[in-house]
């Protein structure tokens, strides 16, 4: 196959970018609006060290919105990037293994704000560069570095294929994978959530795209020296998930047990907001916590990603975020 370039690429066959892709996604009649199982991805979580410098970055810089009821959700179109202060001594940073696909109304307008913060993140890793006006590049985004290391690639809402509900934010999330597991992660998800993965013939195995409800999709990329670089900061991360099916989701995955442990179970830090060990707290929090994307065959476990597994009866489900 083609080399990859993971600074500008995001398929492994010459001369495909991401928005090529996604708009074949687009284009494959019904099948491009269908959803399975996992009917909205509402936000992402990621620890952050500093909140101080995160909000200069998300608030004044991105032009996110805060949410008034917690300090640290940051919100986007009906979406969030969850930033919380990080407990472990000393604070680190919680980094996606691969980078956050965004969609803004307004590009010119970020750029303004990423240069009117520049000196206040310059001892940072803070970086940002226009690629929307490069004729070679197929894909035109602004890329993103933000204080802590996560990058993000934002994309013009503007663009039909962009939107999320007709709206801004979270359109896509990429993450490395190690060789021979792309193709399999997508089979998890098409297996277990019934999700849509109607590209998976056209591209070779080292790439697949899964999706994650209504405008958002997981695109997953093999690269073994990535994966690995990027293995230790993205441990607790999370995504959450609204779902249908949701007494027979937690019913089917309660009792696995996977070669890292038991696949359901209550996340410690949150054991103030949430709890699943029995039907019951299901039942009462509307929600559960799975932890292990794993082979369909022999039940090992191919990436450890937390998912927040909501019932579409959840409280937040769809609600109403204030947005700039």
């Amino acid at each position: 196959h083609p080399r990859f370039n993971p600074r500008r690429k995001t398929m492994c066959s010459a001369g495909e970018a991401i928005t090529d892709i996604i708009a074949k996604w687009n284009t494959k009649g019904l099948e491009s609006v269908e959803v399975g199982k996992i009917c909205w991805l509402e936000h992402v979580n990621m620890n952050i060290p500093n909140k101080e410098v995160a909000d200069i970055f998300y608030l004044q810089g991105m032009g996110f919105a805060q949410d008034p009821r917690v300090a640290t959700w940051m919100n986007l179109g009906q979406q969030q990037l969850h930033v919380g202060k990080s407990k472990d001594d000393p604070p680190r940073a919680q980094l996606m293994n691969g980078w956050i696909g965004l969609s803004m109304n307004c590009l010119p307008a970020l750029l303004i704000r990423l240069n009117t913060v520049k000196n206040l993140l310059k001892d940072t890793s803070f970086s940002f560069e226009d690629l929307t006006d490069k004729p070679e590049e197929k894909d035109k985004f602004v890329e993103v570095t933000c204080p802590f290391g996560n990058k993000f690639r934002v994309h013009s809402a503007a663009a039909e294929q962009w939107k999320v509900k007709g709206n801004e934010g979270i359109t896509y999330v990429q993450m490395w994978c190690k060789t021979g597991t792309a193709q399999k992660l997508a089979a998890f998800y098409a297996n277990n959530f019934n999700c849509p993965t109607p590209l998976k013939d056209q591209y070779s195995t080292e790439v697949s795209i899964v999706g994650m409800g209504v405008g958002t999709k997981f695109i997953f990329q093999e690269d073994d020296k990535a994966y690995t670089h990027g293995l230790a900061d993205f441990s607790g991360v999370h995504v959450c998930i609204y779902i249908s099916e949701y007494a027979s989701m937690y019913r089917k995955m309660k009792p696995i047990i996977t070669d890292k442990g038991a696949q359901v179970h209550s996340n410690p830090r949150f054991t103030h907001i949430d709890l699943c060990d029995t039907e019951e707290e299901a039942l009462q929090y509307q929600q559960f916590r799975f932890y292990w994307l794993t082979d369909a065959d022999d039940k090992t476990t191919l990436l450890e990603l937390e998912h927040e597994t909501r019932s579409m009866y959840h409280k937040n489900f769809l609600q109403t975020l204030p947005c700039l």
